[in-house]
């Protein structure tokens, strides 16, 4: 019998039957979670037919991912061209469903601080994600903030992004801290596969408190935020943003913010950069 065994291709002349190499190794192939990829040249590429051939193995069939199929691995999903691009719409769903929580805007601000914009960095860090995608997730962040908090438009970006212990609200910003804490998953492990190479030579603010530090410094050099480069000596004066309290009336919360922030329209504020002599 000349036919190729069931799964088996032809390369160079040779059967290469994927079941049975899979068997040596110790591995069954699990058709209900499998799909495979077929390619097609064309053009002198290889390309991804829009509809795929099913195979046959011992009588159950192995059916061919089509060219649009997407898989989520390890959080991370794939497609048929690799790592799938991420895009402003995953923090846009993330953002829609607080903001139409019967929530305060404080508590608002905690479930997105401690909750939504965690469950996304796994996926922006080890994903395929552009610092384009990163600067429109966080401008749609700093966008819904301002709207929840009664936050003036001019408020300053670093008061959003601060550490609530150093005065600020906690939220981080993705264009910077993404790429930060992808150096430095990629220098641990470089530390761990090559000898001779430690993390710390590949080392720019990829540390947690160096990430911290470099927030707070960038809060505390704002006009605004200059008085606040003492509230880490106090951290009574940040434990209302940090665990706000269910009794708090909404109303009072944000004039708190807005004292806290600077933000109030006082007369000096509202003329800054218009005053002369």
């Amino acid at each position: 019998d000349h036919r190729a065994p069931p799964f088996c291709f032809l390369t160079k002349g040779r059967k290469l039957c994927i079941r049975d190499a899979l068997k040596k190794v110790g591995l069954n192939l699990n058709l209900r979670k499998s799909l495979y990829l077929p390619l097609m040249p064309r053009g002198g590429r290889l390309v991804v037919p829009a509809e795929g051939l099913s195979i046959d193995i011992d009588g159950r069939r192995l059916w061919a991912a089509p060219h649009n199929v997407r898989w989520t691995y390890l959080g991370v999903a794939f497609g048929a061209q690799g790592v799938c691009h991420n895009t402003p719409g995953k923090v846009t769903g993330i953002l829609d469903k607080i903001d139409r929580a019967p929530l305060k805007p404080l508590q608002k601000l905690a479930m997105l601080r401690d909750y939504g914009i965690p469950s996304l960095t796994h996926q922006l860090v080890l994903g395929n994600t552009t610092l384009t995608t990163l600067k429109q997730m966080d401008i749609k962040i700093r966008r819904i903030i301002r709207k929840w908090l009664r936050l003036p438009f001019d408020s300053a970006n670093a008061y959003i992004h601060g550490p609530v212990g150093d005065g600020g609200l906690g939220i981080i910003e993705l264009l910077t801290q993404i790429p930060a804490i992808r150096a430095s998953r990629v220098g641990a492990a470089r530390s761990q596969l090559f000898e001779g190479i430690t993390s710390q030579q590949h080392r720019t603010l990829t540390s947690r408190l160096d990430r911290r530090i470099a927030r707070a410094k960038r809060l505390h050099e704002t006009t605004d935020g200059i008085d606040l480069a003492k509230s880490r000596d106090n951290k009574a004066s940040t434990a209302w943003i940090s665990n706000p309290s269910t009794n708090l009336q909404g109303w009072r919360s944000l004039g708190m913010v807005k004292i806290h922030s600077g933000s109030l329209p006082t007369r000096v504020r509202t003329t800054r950069g218009r005053r002369s002599g």
